[in-house]
Order: structure tokens, then sequence, then C-alpha cells
């Protein structure tokens, strides 16, 4: 019995399959995360990550990714999209004579400044202005339907960039997230802050150099300055 497309079932069967076929290809599903599959012997290492009906195959060996791929595609009706240069909304450009990669989202930074009508404002320098420090509302504050669905949606939207390219936000967005239930006007505002502020770094990307031998890594936070706890 086959799962058509449409179904409830269809992406529980078709992800089922999917699965037999990478055992069957002598892939290990990863424990700390069921799409990613990894294949490792003498001829290097591969990942293929899968994302509903999207896949993406890695390789150090330009021969081992040959040889897998195809004998998916012997199985599997699939299209070669070539060498990534997007996935998930992430646009990834690769510079192989230097060994590096950038990942970033300037396309979906883009659609949130549509979206909230912040195409043409005034940039700002910081994810949020110096010193701000963001106060509960009073406890007879009620917030109106429209600036509390306005405000999650803002927050929602850079949750998705904070997430995926951009940690500089990360402080910032936390810090307003704690409002989401009964935003204020002046909250409100500084969130769509936080969107001028990618606005004005549009070029900011994640850098990756195949020649690092460590990870570094730098935090921002300021716990000190916390006035409510």
């Amino acid at each position: 019995m086959r799962a058509l497309y449409g179904l409830k079932q269809a992406a529980l069967a078709w992800n089922k399959e999917l699965h037999k076929l990478l055992l069957k290809l002598n892939f290990k599903r990863s424990k700390s995360d069921p799409g990613v599959y990894i294949f490792q012997d003498k001829s290097g290492i591969m990942l293929f990550i899968v994302y509903v009906d999207d896949g993406l195959l890695m390789s150090n060996s330009a021969k081992l990714l040959k040889k897998k791929k195809n004998a998916f595609l012997n199985v599997w009706e699939a299209r070669d999209m070539g060498p990534v240069k997007e996935y998930l909304g992430f646009q990834i450009t690769r510079n192989r004579v230097k060994h590096t990669m950038l990942l970033h989202q300037d396309p979906y930074i883009l659609e949130v400044l549509k979206r909230f009508q912040m195409e043409n404002v005034k940039h700002v320098r910081t994810p949020l202005p110096a010193g701000y420090q963001p106060s509960t509302a009073p406890k007879d504050y009620n917030a109106s339907p429209t600036i509390r669905q306005w405000y999650q949606s803002v927050i929602g939207s850079l949750l998705f960039v904070m997430l995926g390219t951009r940690p500089d936000i990360a402080f910032a967005i936390i810090k307003m997230s704690q409002f989401m239930a009964n935003p204020t006007e002046e909250h409100l505002q500084k969130a769509l802050h936080i969107v001028k502020y990618l606005g004005s770094t549009p070029n900011l990307a994640l850098h990756f150099s195949g020649g690092a031998s460590s990870l570094d890594c730098y935090s921002d936070s300021d716990w000190a300055g916390n006035s409510e706890t």
C-alpha cells in the first residue's frame, strides 16, 4: 500500500522508507539529531541532513560523495541541485581557494524589514539602545490584542534569525522576549529597534575557515545590569 501526498500518514511513511534506505547504505542516525545521518570509513566521512523532503549531502571526499549520491538517486526520484547555495532559508557562500564559508540570511532579513515597513528607517549601531533596561508593565495594565499580536510577531520573526546566523542579537531578543504576554508600547518600539539594527548590518555573516583548528566563542551578556532580578 503506497502513501500518497496530502495524507496525514504520508510524511511518516516517507521518512520510514528514507531511514531504511540510509541504513542500507551504511549510514548511522545521529543520537542527538534524528535528521542527521553519518557515514564514515577509510575513504572519508559523509553527512546526510534531512528536513522534511529536503536533503543536504556533505563529505570530505568528492569520490565518496559521488558514490553515495548515485546510490541514493538509483532508488529515489530526486533532483541533484549541485553545490549548495541555499538551504532552509540560509544563504551559503563558499570560497574553495581560501577554504572559507559564509552563512547568512539576508533575503529573510529583507523580508522582515518589508513585513514591518522598515526598509528605509534610520540606521542604528546596537541591537538595543545603550543602557536600556526594560521594566515590566504596571499591575493594572493589559496590552491590547493589536500590540500583543504585533509584538509577538516581531519577536518570533527575530528568533529565527537569532537561532540561525545572528547570535549578536541573542541577548537583546532574550531580554525582550520576557514581555511577550503583556508588552507595552515601549517594549514594541525597542523590539522594532532590533529590526532596525538588522537592517543596519546587512553584511554580517557567520564566517567559517577550513584552516582553523579550534572554535572560538565570545559572550557579551550583561547579567549585572538586570534591575528586575
